[in-house]
């Protein structure tokens, strides 16, 4: 497994995940690479296109270098390089699209897990994303918008200006459709079968929205809220409110994060399945672990990572490893890495002290829950987070 991780392609770092729970478990080898972030790795400038026909998805290009050193080095390891699955979580996933994507990652990797990653099928057009490379250029004192004045600005200003996701301003996308890394958006690729018709694991969290909506929200922001996650995915505004109704969240920050989970991560989840789906081979999940009341944001974005690795970059709700959970969640841990593991040799998530993981076209849905998974549906899924709404 090459391992990508994830942090908004702001943050993060290889360091932050220890692999070793997994290695053990599958008696696996884990790569985790690191590669550059913010600005440095996703600012797209025409200045910086005109020097090489590419611009703003250096993270990516980093990625595809670690999975060439991959190529020519893992059979020293005792590794495959025939046998190789590319894996991420969050902006990790959606990177992981990208290379399935990507044209120059064909023959790198031979199986895919995305967790928590189709919350960027639309991938940013070049004209959109140079213009916030424009913009971060004037910020930095760049106004020639020269490939000069850009390179001799320090790491820290770069940092101080580049903004990110969270913020008013941010001066460079997740990836950019720059016509050679990425010939088109992730969507329009995946619809049309132009990418690498790999087995993909796929899956989001029950409870992705917790993590994103601030606690205390009051029941007089619930419906400008709402009203907020609707027009940024282009639904009926009066529709949401029908569809969340305030009466039957146990909180406004509850109802609040149902529905921004249910959007962003969830019924995206979905979407991804509908365009892979008639070219290759499937398995969809839904983790729903809260550590026996442990987890504080229950099985919000990014809590299933700890059940895989180690963890130390999500702050002490989050970080951690399969050896600190209670033991029903260890017992869940434990069979979620015999189910990876056995993707990454076979193709499929199968292992003979586990339940069967049937395929995401057969309208299932393995439901990662302690201590044991077990089948669901998808029909169930769509109606638990209101996809008949938000798709």
């Amino acid at each position: 497994m090459v391992w990508v991780h994830g942090g908004t392609n702001t943050d993060g770092a290889a360091r932050f995940y220890d692999p070793t729970p997994l290695v053990t478990a599958g008696d696996v080898i884990v790569v985790t690479i690191n590669y550059r972030l913010g600005a440095l790795g996703f600012l797209s400038h025409a200045a910086l296109a005109a020097e090489s026909g590419t611009t703003g998805n250096y993270g990516l290009t980093d990625q595809q270098m670690a999975l060439h050193w991959v190529q020519d080095n893992i059979a020293a390891f005792g590794g495959d390089p025939h046998d190789v699955t590319l894996s991420g979580q969050s902006s990790g996933g959606v990177n992981v699209i990208s290379q399935l994507v990507s044209p120059a990652s064909a023959g790198l990797f031979h199986k895919a897990i995305v967790e928590s990653g189709s919350f960027v099928l639309d991938t940013e057009d070049l004209k959109t994303s140079e213009g916030r490379g424009q913009e971060f250029a004037a910020r930095l004192g760049c106004r020639d918008q020269s490939v000069d004045c850009l390179r001799s600005k320090s790491a820290d200003e770069v940092l101080a200006n580049q903004g990110n996701p969270w913020g008013g301003f941010v001066g460079y996308a997740l990836s950019t459709v720059d016509g050679v890394v990425l010939p088109m958006s992730q969507r329009v690729a995946l619809g049309s079968g132009q990418f690498h018709r790999v087995p993909v694991l796929f899956g989001s969290n029950s409870e992705e929205g917790r993590l994103f909506v601030p606690p205390g929200m009051t029941a007089t922001d619930y419906p400008s809220t709402l009203t907020g996650y609707a027009k940024a995915a282009g639904r009926s505004v009066a529709g949401v409110l029908t569809a969340y109704p305030l009466a039957d969240a146990a909180t406004p920050t509850a109802g609040a994060a149902a529905a921004f989970g249910d959007s962003v991560f969830a019924c995206s989840s979905l979407v991804l399945s509908g365009l892979l789906a008639p070219y290759t081979t499937l398995f969809e999940y839904e983790f729903a672990d809260d550590a026996q009341g442990a987890a504080p944001q229950g099985a919000t974005h990014g809590y299933e990572v700890r059940y895989l690795f180690g963890l130390s970059f999500m702050g002490p709700a989050l970080n951690g490893s399969p050896a600190d959970l209670p033991p029903a969640s260890q017992a869940l841990s434990l069979a979620m890495r015999r189910y990876w593991a056995g993707f990454m040799r076979g193709g499929a998530p199968d292992h003979a002290d586990l339940p069967p993981w049937p395929l995401a076209v057969d309208g299932k849905i393995q439901l990662l829950v302690a201590p044991h998974p077990q089948s669901g549906s998808v029909v169930s899924y769509i109606h638990r987070h209101k996809c008949d709404y938000w798709n």
